[in-house]
């Protein structure tokens, strides 16, 4: 089996331990839970199921089998799987319930997502919400005698829940194995639409609301020969994010009233890299490096025709616009060491810095005055502002994994934050921030700048799991993660609070080598 670890060479004193680098016979999401890792720090421990997500080339190693996994995380109940056909050097994959990015689409607290809006804050008004379209695109709180969808209902264009978009419909993945290198390729789609319409004697209304992601990544491995350098493998990663939300009423006249919100060409990249390397007696090391850049800009739309809805406006034009713009990079460096002690027992150490800026702007425009937009408040004009944000991470990574039995593992896993230790309350990373404003004055425009750290309230500093595997049969194996405050606060008697007793179950069934 290629994902046993086993002595190739001596080279004198300094022989090493060569670990073969290709995912196991038995392998699932919950296996890497269990170890303290997830999906983007699974190329911490050689043979980790999810490294097929990190470099699609990984695949090769899968035979035909089902895998799937089930997990309740935070009250999440989810479930994702995977079948697998290998034959000769091709291995072909059909992988389902893979997650939509919770960031763009889920959220409107993060700086990346296409339904944050900025967040500024003056000497006047503290912490005020700058571009908020329920305000500026006063189109959301008109009102009219009308019993269908009305302009009420507009609002739902800016609401990232109304129509959610979680999980992926599919994703293929195919790879080709070429002597030392493999070649794969991943891609899938994940769609959400809804639809609503009426017509009455005085008007008809329609809502579309449309998002789209659709992922690509392809890689190489190479897995070498020789005795200090295992393997190498690259790959690139694109998400294209496409968002068309849109409400559109006209009435008996053919006067149009519009509000609707618009991706400018989003999309997510990173390109990324990882060798092992055997230069020391039983440790096998692992450096990886990534880089990523994203766009997820908008733009937001109001328009009306009908004068009667005047006094529901900002001002009586009705051709409004607000553009969002939201460019993010990333990158990280990351290293860990494999100790293998016997056949039996293996552990592991690592270490991740990880270093992300996002830099927003916020403008608006009146189509009318062909001039920038103004705040309604009475401080004056607002526009444009300008935010950046900027995070340093660094976590500290700590498992093991052992046989107990012949037919069952047990693993444990740590990771502990040195920097960047909080999060705020909605779990998002404890940014720096900088925001540069401008707003009117007497004399003209004076910019502000403001500078501020959004210390987290809530977060833990150090995060523990612990799971096991029973591989009853050949053809079968279970994978298991504890809750492992069950442990810390006890069960309902004890502690009052109502705790699963399994975070995660992962199984595994081959019903053949090769088709």
């Amino acid at each position: 089996m290629r994902g046993d670890f086993s002595i190739t060479s001596k080279l004198g004193l300094a022989a090493p331990l060569l670990f073969h680098l290709a995912i196991p016979t038995w392998a699932t999401l919950t296996r890497t839970a269990g170890l303290g890792l997830n999906r983007e720090t699974s190329w911490m421990f050689s043979a980790l199921y999810p490294q097929i997500y990190l470099n699609p080339a990984y695949a090769s190693t899968e035979k035909s089998r089902f895998v799937a996994d089930f997990h309740n995380l935070a009250g999440d109940l989810a479930a994702q799987g995977a079948l697998y056909l290998a034959w000769g050097k091709h291995t072909v994959g059909l992988l389902l319930g893979e997650r939509a990015s919770e960031v763009i689409w889920n959220t409107p607290e993060h700086p990346l997502s296409f339904f944050y809006t900025a967040n500024t804050a003056t000497q006047y008004v503290p912490d005020n919400r700058f571009i908020d379209p329920a305000h500026y695109l006063r189109i959301n709180t008109a009102i009219v005698n009308s019993a269908g969808l009305a302009l009420s209902d507009s609002a739902t264009i800016f609401e990232p829940n109304y129509n959610p978009l979680t999980t992926k419909n599919a994703e293929l993945i195919y790879t080709w194995s070429l002597g030392e290198f493999i070649v794969g390729a991943k891609a899938g789609l994940a769609h959400s639409h809804l639809q609503k319409e009426r017509k009455t004697k005085l008007l008809s209304e329609d809502i579309n609301l449309l998002k789209m992601q659709i992922p690509f990544s392809a890689g190489i491995l190479w897995e070498s020969k020789r005795p200090f350098l295992r393997s190498f493998d690259v790959a690139y990663h694109y998400d294209r994010y496409i968002l068309a939300n849109r409400y559109d009423e006209k009435d008996l006249q053919g006067r149009q009233v519009l509000a609707e919100l618009r991706d400018r060409g989003a999309y997510d990249q990173k390109i990324q890299a990882k060798v092992s390397l055997a230069f020391l007696q039983n440790h096998l090391f692992h450096v990886r490096v990534q880089y990523g850049w994203s766009n997820t800009s908008t733009t937001a739309r109001a328009k009306s025709e009908i004068n009667t809805l005047c006094t529901v406006f900002t001002d009586c034009y009705f051709d409004l616009e607000d553009s969002y713009q939201r460019l993010g990079q990333q990158f990280s460096l990351g290293f860990s060491d494999e100790i293998r002690h016997d056949k039996n027992f293996v552990w592991f150490f690592g270490l991740l810095w990880q270093r992300e800026e996002i830099h927003n702007s916020f403008d608006g425009y009146n189509y009318h005055t062909h001039t920038k937009r103004e705040d309604a408040t009475p401080y004056g004009n607002k526009a444009p502002v300008m935010q950046s944000f900027s995070l340093n991470e660094l976590p500290i990574f700590l498992g093991l994994e052992g046989k107990i039995h012949e037919k069952i593992s047990i693993r444990f896993g740590l990771n502990h934050a040195l920097i960047n230790r909080r999060k705020n309350l909605s779990g998002l990373a404890a940014y720096r921030e900088k925001t540069i404003s401008q707003r009117r004055s007497a004399g003209g425009y004076v910019y502000q700048t403001m500078e501020i750290e959004r210390k987290g309230q809530a977060g833990v500093l150090s995060q523990a799991a612990l799971g096991l595997s029973i591989l009853p049969t050949e053809n079968f194996s279970l994978d298991w993660l504890l809750n492992y405050a069950m442990l810390t606060q006890g069960p309902h008697a004890l502690s009052g609070k109502m705790l699963e007793f399994s975070f995660a179950v992962g199984l595994t069934y081959i019903f053949a080598d090769e088709i």
